[in-house]
């Protein structure tokens, strides 16, 4: 399996949908089931140097999320679906550039430097897991810039 995130500005919002990619690279013919939600990404902003950005501190957040299901992924398919699902209180008048994954995972990116979202997949195996179909394990996901309006 291969992923990667990926950014996109809406009009008219400081928030950028996150997307997540995937690719089923596997040599075995089949379905790779994926217990993928997005609590299995680890999320953070991180500057140039890879120093993270922090969190604002006192916000209201108020948003939903889809319930998830087990995706299946199939022979040499890829799938790309949105993951953020904006809910963070934010002032329109300084905060131009918004991620949000939920209320525990969320940042108002400055414009004072360059930015990107760094992020980690974790789907631990579970008992009863297929060797073949069910997809385990971590991924470092490559970085990807932020780019201010």
């Amino acid at each position: 399996i291969r992923a990667r995130l990926s950014l996109e500005r809406q009009k008219d919002s400081p928030f950028l949908k996150v997307f997540i990619e995937f690719q089923n690279t596997s040599d075995t013919a089949g379905i790779k089931k994926l217990r993928f939600t997005p609590d299995t990404i680890l999320a953070q902003v991180v500057d140039e140097n890879g120093e993270p950005l922090k969190m604002p501190l006192d916000f209201p957040y108020d948003g939903l999320s889809p319930i998830w299901e087990p995706l299946g992924l199939p022979f040499e398919g890829t799938m790309k679906f949105r993951i953020s699902f904006p809910g963070m209180g934010y002032r329109p008048d300084q905060d131009h550039t918004l991620i949000d994954f939920g209320p525990d995972a969320c940042w108002a990116v400055p414009d004072d430097q360059n930015y990107f979202l760094a992020s980690k997949l974790t789907i631990p195996k579970q008992e009863g897991d297929h060797p073949h179909s069910d997809w385990n394990g971590t991924l470092i996901l490559p970085k990807v810039p932020i780019f201010q309006p």
